[in-house]
């Protein structure tokens, strides 16, 4: 049983595509520098344990991590894609059973220096874009492109390529050309962003070696 404290707050959008699941909550204790890693795993679990739980008629959810990896998970052995993230205060995660998904979140307080802001700029990207969007959400949305992808910044963020479709809605094209969708988003305070591709898209175009999303693609090849 979900305890209140457990409770996560589900985030319901228009603009959201269809079967993703968002939720995010407060985190019962801050994160510091010595607790980082423990809290961090185990709220980011927790959360979409209970997203699962509530939001996919109960069924139960396997987990498998790995340091530094996209978390992967399975519902009755298939898999589903899954991502969170977390501020010192909060954490947030994306359920899917249809898309390749990445969150991320950052607090509308962080700041980012002017030299990070130009290393992060794809050199086919608008100066425009960056006069009429909080460098703190063009973060968040480059880093949950590349947390879909399962990267994360091991890969870097001028690698992808954004542009506005709306005010909520953004396109990415990573430097394979792939392409996916990124809605962003102001809530209680924080920069959300969730990037989902396709999962056939994913698979056809992102070549292994390049990023390891779990769409099944590893469970047939096992077979």
């Amino acid at each position: 049983m979900t305890s209140k404290e457990d409770q996560p707050t589900y985030i319901k959008k228009t603009f959201f595509p269809h079967s993703l699941i968002v939720a995010m909550r407060k985190l019962q204790r801050e994160i510091t520098k010595e607790n980082q890693v423990e809290i961090e795993s185990n709220s980011g679990k927790n959360i979409l344990q209970v997203m699962v739980s509530q939001k996919m008629n109960g069924r139960e959810v396997e987990f498998v991590t790995k340091k530094y990896e996209k978390p992967q998970a399975f519902l009755n052995g298939n898999p589903i894609s899954v991502s969170f993230s977390h501020t010192p205060t909060d954490v947030c995660a994306a359920v899917s059973e249809e898309w390749v998904v990445g969150i991320d979140m950052e607090s509308q307080e962080r700041t980012v220096s002017s030299k990070l802001a130009n290393r992060m700029r794809n050199h086919k990207e608008l100066l425009k874009f960056y006069d009429e969007h909080p460098i703190i959400q063009i973060w968040t949305m480059k880093e949950a492109a590349l947390k879909a992808i399962g990267t994360g910044l091991r890969k870097p963020m001028n690698s992808v390529q954004l542009s506005a479709e709306s005010d909520y809605i953004f396109r990415a094209e990573f430097d394979n050309g792939t392409l996916a969708n990124i809605c962003s988003f102001l809530q209680d305070k924080q920069w959300i962003s969730i990037c989902y591709i396709s999962s056939q898209l994913s698979e056809s175009l992102l070549p292994e070696s390049y990023v390891p999303i779990h769409t099944g693609r590893d469970q047939r090849k096992a077979q």
